[in-house]
């Protein structure tokens, strides 16, 4: 038989232990919210990363294109 063991965690630091899920029922909805939330929150975030990585690899598009022409740069001075 395996045994859960549900812990509710009070603001004043208290905590209780509970053999099942009973006392969780009336918090179903909450904690069905707050794991939709999380969903969205964690969506967003990968949305707003992925936007970032695209910023990244054109920096760094840029900043070989930038190296190019300071070598070239350096070689058109070195002529001169």
């Amino acid at each position: 038989m395996l045994l859960c063991l549900f812990y509710l965690y009070y603001t004043d630091n208290r905590v209780m232990i509970f053999d099942s899920p009973q006392p969780f029922r009336g918090l179903w909805g909450i904690l069905s919210s707050l794991c939709a939330e999380s969903e969205q929150i964690g969506a967003a975030t990968l949305e707003t990363m992925g936007r970032q990585r695209e910023q990244i690899e054109r920096s760094s598009g840029f900043l070989q294109e930038s190296l190019q022409n300071t070598e070239q740069a350096r070689q058109i001075m070195k002529e001169m």
